[in-house]
């Protein structure tokens, strides 16, 4: 009897000390089986500490990827170093969002809360000069890094001699919002929407300039995806 209450106890201080380690080890884990690929932009604020006192010697680097900005910890992050080579240019990013603690993997220190980025491949994405979007009713969007114009279809250039898309419009955007638009594009290209001719009525002409003579020019079927990239840039044009 002796023998067994003995060995009731080893086990138990086994599994305790199992779940001990399984509990530390958790907090520091990372698989690649949630890694996706991001695109975004990389920049650069002064560090705030635990204290969220700002200082300027040092700089805390963010992500912004739909229109959020994640801070980039790079205390797990592979070759972070290599994040400063791209700070204010937009990239393509693979690694995993998370939510928890910014400066420090134990519960017990103090550490600033929130959501953050980790990273395990990081490339400078080529960025375009232009971009043409034309809808459905041949309105037109002419999008600038810092410019967007709308281009209406007259009375007169309609096909139904009825149908006119209003007055010409032009607003100030950041390069960030040119951006989104152009991410946004790509991911529709990569899910199959793209095709290189046969435009049928309803479908969207898009131009993405490069360089004026170097452009990639397609047509987005119709389809809920790309309305919601209109309603995207409608809002763009609003005043």
């Amino acid at each position: 009897m002796g023998r067994a209450i003995i060995l009731i106890n080893i086990m138990f201080l086994l599994v305790s000390c199992a779940s001990i380690n399984i509990g530390e080890s958790s907090n520091i884990e990372h698989t690649n089986s949630n890694y996706f690929y991001y695109k975004g932009y990389v920049f650069a604020n002064e560090h705030l500490n635990m204290n969220s006192e700002r200082k300027s010697s040092n700089k805390d680097y963010y992500f912004r990827y739909n229109g959020k900005n994640y801070y980039i910890k790079h205390s797990n992050s592979k070759d972070y170093e290599s994040i400063v080579a791209v700070d204010g240019k937009f990239v393509k990013l693979k690694g995993e969002i998370q939510h928890g603690f910014l400066d420090s993997y134990r519960t017990k220190e103090q550490s600033r809360i929130g959501d953050y980025i980790v990273f395990t491949e990081l490339i400078e994405t080529r960025r375009p000069i232009k971009i043409v979007v034309i809808d459905g009713n041949n309105n037109s969007y002419i999008l600038k890094p810092y410019k967007i114009y709308y281009d209406p279809i007259s009375i007169f250039e309609s096909s139904s001699g009825i149908y006119y898309g209003g007055s010409p419009k032009e607003n100030y955007i950041s390069h960030v919002e040119f951006m989104d638009v152009f991410f946004k594009i790509e991911d529709l290209t990569k899910i199959g929407f793209k095709k290189s001719d046969n435009r049928n009525k309803g479908d969207f002409s898009i131009s993405i300039y490069y360089l004026e003579d170097d452009s990639e020019n397609f047509v987005i079927e119709d389809s809920l995806e790309i309305i919601a990239l209109k309603d995207y840039i409608d809002s763009l044009i609003r005043d």
